[in-house]
Order: structure tokens, then C-alpha cells, then sequence
């Protein structure tokens, strides 16, 4: 029974943040729910470390992580409003945390592992679901939602309209929906490559084939960018395959080296990101002159304060200090630099870009350094996540995807790739030679109980306010 319930609670939990986080924060009641929950969560889960004497997790990634943090908190200390980038701040801690928490699930054996990638992929269905559903209600006009009353058929029969939708009822937004669905493709295909079970194959294909479908019916063109260069990373991952290599004639087997492979896609990496900025800067649409004068306040925000940035949360009002409404008065109210390097840039300054930089990089040294002692099913699905934070790192050139929904799948990807294959017994901390992470545990716990303490007149505020 405990198993059951552990695992329909995951599931649900994955669902719940792919769906509904960080998007009913504007209810009082909702984000003080989540806000205590979430406190609450991880003092459950340090409290049950203690009880099993476990100690805090250890990844590879540890110290960027921990700079990465300690960086976005001097930058909200020297913002113009250190209180509201203290609170965001903080939620940076929280995903940390989370992270972690979601390691030391995944080091406890693989039922935990895949619980988890049901929760992801049962999201992903839920996206086509959705989606289909929007598509239908659309053209046929079902009346079921307020804005498809009226439809096609009725007026000029079964024909196909000229301009066609932009799905985006999953996410409330075509951008955001296909960008999660470019994280979930890749991890979908790499589970149908290894998962046993022939019924089970079909179903995660027939899910990445769902999935594409709705990035292509989003109309978004940093979507279609991301499936790009999704699609030129499986080929990539299919040609450095050995056996895969060996079926080219001999003569063309020294074109196929890794090495000269792995320097093609760098190349057509960089000039591909080169294009897309060149697009955006000579392009003459509403959207991408917009994006340009976003891209322009980020830079002279930078310029101004190139050290610790405006702060967390507080690109949209500094932006107001800097502005370039000529074109883009209809992005007068996004809070983000329309992309993730701007956005962060602008936001955090140097003293965030560095641990960013460590952050990517020991990323790179975990994954290869788990891919060289993997199972041949373990590297597979390490292809499909290095592939769907391609992806996604495409798209976030000319878009920013901070939300909760869209950090609960990259959390996940990035827990799986340091987290290993095989689950770590629980020994006593003196065997284990780590009582220091022991009193982490405790010293985590203090942390989580003093910011509690904080948040109490902020709830206060917003209960009052509700």
C-alpha cells in the first residue's frame, strides 16, 4: 500500500509543478500554500535524512551550486529593492534544495527514478491531451470555452482556414509550451530505446511523436529553433554510435570521427546562435523589433551596473529606467529580457555569470564522466538529456523560461544525470566518513526555520490584502 501511495504522490507532485507552478503565485491564499508546503517538504525530507542517518547528498555539483546561490543573494542585497530580490532570491535556495531532494530520491533505487519520469511523461500527455483538445475546440467552435464559440466548419464547411491556432492552452502560452515539450521529446525517445517492454515502446514514441506535433502547432518560432536543434542532436547522437558508423562505406568513416563530429556540431552550434541574433536584429516584425529593444535595455543595464545587475525579479522595473518603447510598447509588461542570457545577465551581473559558467561546466564533466561508466541503456537516456537541455538552451536564446514549470523538468534532468544508476545503501554516517554533511542536515533545517520566521509578516501582508 505504501508504495502505491508513495508513487501516486510523485506522480501527482511532478504533474502538480509542471502544470501549476509559479503560475497562481497573483493568489494570496495560493502562494502561501505553496510557499509554507514547500518549507514544509523539505524539512520532512531533512528531518527523514536524520532519522535514517544519512547524510546530506554530495554531487558533483556542490560548490557551483552553492556560488551560484551566494551570488544571486549579493546581487539582491544591492539591488534598488533588496526585500522583493531577497524573497526571489530565496527561490533560487528552494530549487537548490529541491534538486537535491530529488537526488537523494533517485539514489534510493530505480522505482524512485521511474516514478519520477511517469510524472514527466504523464505531463507530456497531458500537453497533447490539452492541446488536441484546443485544436478541436477551435475549428469545430464547441462552445465548451468562451473563446471558441464560433467555428469553421459552420461558416465555410470542411476547409482548411487560412491562419491556423497557436496551441497553447497547456501553459497559457504557445512559448512556454513548447519549450516544455522540447525538454520531455528527447527523454520520451530515449525511453522508448531502453525501456523493456514492448507496449511501453510504442507508447513513449507515439509520446514524443504527440509532443512534436504540439511544438509544431504552437507557431512559435523559439520552439521550432529548439526542434531544430533537437533534431540535428539525435543525429548527432545516432552517428557517434560505433555500429552506426560502420555501415558508411569505408572511405567515409574518417569524416565520421567523434572528434571531427562532436567540432562540426560546436561549429554549427556557434553559427547557428550567430543566425538566430542576426534574424532578430534585421528582422522587421512587431515581435523580433520588440525583442531587439528588450535585448537593448538588458545591455544598458548591464553597462550601468555590470557587477551585480538589477537583481532578482527586478529586470521589468529597472527596465522602466531604460527605455525603448518606440517599437515595444506591447512587452511594456514582461518582467524578462525575452532571453535567458540577457535576462541573467541583466539580473545577476558578473558576480552571477561566473558560478553560471562553473555550474555549466562541471554539468559537462558529471554527464561524461557518468556516460563513460553507464550501461548502454544509462548512456542512451544520457543522450536524451544532454539533448533536451540543448533544446531547451536553443530556445532560451530568444526567450526567458524561469517559471516553475518550466525548471521542474530541467531539475529532474539535471538530478538524473549526477544521481547514477544505482541506488546507495543507507550505512551510519561513520562509516560513511561524513559527519560534516550530517550537521548539514541540521544546519539546512535551522536555515529553512529562521527564513520561515521571515516570511511571517510578508504572509501576514498578503493574507490581509487577499
Amino acid at each position: 500500500m505504501l508504495p502505491r501511495l508513495l508513487r501516486f504522490l510523485t506522480i501527482l507532485s511532478v504533474i502538480y509543478a509542471s502544470m501549476f507552478g509559479g503560475v497562481v503565485e497573483q493568489n494570496a491564499v495560493m502562494r502561501i500554500v505553496h510557499q509554507v508546503g514547500i518549507t514544509a517538504l523539505l524539512a520532512g525530507w531533512l528531518l527523514l535524512l536524520w532519522r535514517e542517518r544519512r547524510p546530506f547528498p554530495s554531487t558533483p555539483l556542490d560548490w557551483p551550486l552553492l556560488a551560484l546561490g551566494t551570488a544571486w543573494t549579493v546581487a539582491a542585497i544591492f539591488s534598488r529593492h533588496p526585500r522583493l530580490s531577497l524573497e526571489y532570491a530565496w527561490l533560487i535556495w528552494i530549487v537548490i534544495l529541491v534538486y537535491y531532494l530529488v537526488v537523494d530520491l533517485m539514489r534510493r533505487g530505480p522505482r524512485w527514478q521511474r516514478w519520477i519520469s511517469e510524472g514527466l511523461f504523464m505531463a507530456g500527455a497531458l500537453f497533447v491531451m490539452f492541446a488536441a483538445a484546443e485544436m478541436i475546440m477551435w475549428y469545430f467552435g464547441l462552445g465548451i470555452l468562451p473563446q471558441f464559440v464560433q467555428g469553421w466548419p459552420s461558416l465555410f464547411g470542411l476547409t482548411v482556414p487560412p491562419v491556423l491556432h497557436e496551441a497553447a492552452m497547456p501553459l497559457g502560452y504557445n512559448n512556454p509550451t513548447g519549450a516544455y515539450c522540447l525538454l520531455i521529446i528527447p527523454l520520451a525517445l530515449a525511453g522508448a530505446a531502453t525501456v523493456p517492454r514492448r507496449d511501453l515502446r510504442w507508447a513513449l514514441g507515439g509520446l514524443a511523436l504527440g509532443l512534436t506535433g504540439v511544438v509544431l502547432a504552437t507557431h512559435s518560432r523559439g520552439a521550432g529553433m529548439g526542434l531544430a536543434a533537437l533534431a540535428g542532436m539525435v543525429v548527432l547522437a545516432w552517428l557517434l554510435r560505433p555500429a552506426t558508423r560502420q555501415r558508411f562505406p569505408a572511405a567515409l568513416r574518417p569524416l565520421l570521427a567523434p572528434r571531427l563530429l562532436i567540432a562540426g556540431a560546436l561549429v554549427a552550434a556557434a553559427i547557428g546562435a550567430a543566425l538566430i541574433f542576426a534574424m532578430v536584429i534585421r528582422a522587421r516584425d512587431a515581435n523580433s523589433l520588440s525583442r531587439l529593444d528588450l535585448w537593448v535595455s538588458a545591455i544598458e543595464i548591464v553597462a550601468d551596473d555590470p557587477l551585480t545587475g538589477t537583481g532578482p525579479r527586478m529586470f521589468g522595473g529597472e527596465r522602466l529606467w531604460y527605455p525603448h518603447w518606440v517599437r515595444s510598447h506591447t512587452y511594456m509588461p514582461l518582467h524578462h529580457a525575452h532571453s535567458l542570457f540577457f535576462h541573467w545577465l541583466a539580473e545577476g551581473g558578473g558576480v552571477v555569470l561566473l558560478p553560471t559558467l562553473w555550474l555549466l561546466d562541471q554539468l559537462r564533466r558529471a554527464w561524461w564522466n557518468e556516460w563513460k561508466k553507464g550501461s548502454a541503456a544509462r548512456r542512451r537516456r544520457l543522450e536524451g538529456a544532454a539533448i533536451a537541455l540543448a533544446a531547451y538552451a536553443t530556445h532560451s536564446l530568444v526567450d526567458t523560461f524561469l517559471q516553475i514549470q518550466l525548471i521542474t523538468p530541467v531539475l529532474i534532468i539535471g538530478a538524473y544525470i549526477v544521481a547514477g544508476d544505482q541506488p546507495r545503501a543507507v550505512e551510519p554516517v561513520a562509516r560513511l566518513h561524513a559527519p560534516r554533511r550530517l550537521r548539514l542536515v541540521w544546519g539546512v533545517l535551522a536555515l529553512l526555520a529562521l527564513v520561515q520566521l521571515a516570511f511571517v509578516p510578508l504572509h501576514r501582508g498578503l493574507w490581509a490584502h487577499r
